[in-house]
């Protein structure tokens, strides 16, 4: 059962229309974030960094512009994951940002990200080593070019993931559900990142620095920001 967070919504319509609002801004923060970041792959030549570092504010800038929206239109809010596990400790349960229980019998050694954001906030958590494979639209930092390619949310490489002998692999929203299922169905752990507030980008960090037993360097990146 979908829950949909909205102070005093007492009418049924309305908690649906609140419920597709939120479900609208992540679809569409997925797709504005990985046709961004696919736009930066064509950049070559003099001044490309400084041109991704204005693609990647644009983008930002973009996907909050919607944020504020959704919010503002239907006073929706953090649809994000439940509470902080305890880094480190395995086997670890949590719930992912769209309500799926996530399993992890032990640290997770071979890592894949269908998401740009999370392909980021990897490799700024020091697991370079561990990365075994990122989408098509993944093309920062410069190392995740040179990371195998494993598809996108909406065509994931299956075989590729268990030939690999994947460990998990991080989703953004609810753009990404047909790959969760193909995922589950493969036996690999699939945990989905949901981004509505602010306070979900941090907590989205501190999960994934929990599940890859990085918490000290996520704390770092939370403060930083």
């Amino acid at each position: 059962m979908i829950r949909t967070e909205f102070l005093g919504c007492e009418e049924a319509i309305r908690q649906a229309t609140v419920t597709k609002a939120v479900d609208l801004f992540q679809k569409l923060s997925s797709i504005i974030e990985g046709i961004f970041y696919a736009q930066m792959k064509e950049y070559d030549g003099a001044g490309k960094a400084e041109r991704e570092e204005k693609m990647k504010k644009l983008a930002t800038l973009l996907m909050t512009m919607v944020m504020v929206f959704v919010l503002a239109s239907c006073g929706g809010s953090s649809s994000g994951g439940g509470d902080l596990p305890e880094a480190g400790v395995y086997p670890m349960t949590l719930t992912d940002g769209i309500g799926n229980t996530v399993v992890l019998e032990e640290e997770p050694d071979k890592i894949a990200s269908l998401s740009p954001s999370c392909t980021e906030t990897l490799y700024a958590l020091g697991l370079d080593d561990k990365i075994a494979g990122v989408s098509t639209w993944c093309t920062y930092p410069e190392a995740a070019k040179k990371a195998p390619q494993i598809g996108d949310t909406f065509s994931v490489n299956i075989e590729k993931l268990i030939e690999m002998e994947t460990d998990l692999v991080f989703v953004s929203g609810h753009a990404g559900s047909d790959a969760v299922s193909a995922l589950d169905q493969a036996g690999i752990a699939v945990y989905t990142t949901s981004t509505v507030t602010l306070d979900d980008i941090y907590h989205n960090i501190n999960v994934m620095g929990a599940m890859t037993n990085t918490a000290d360097a996520a704390d770092a990146i939370v403060s930083d920001m």
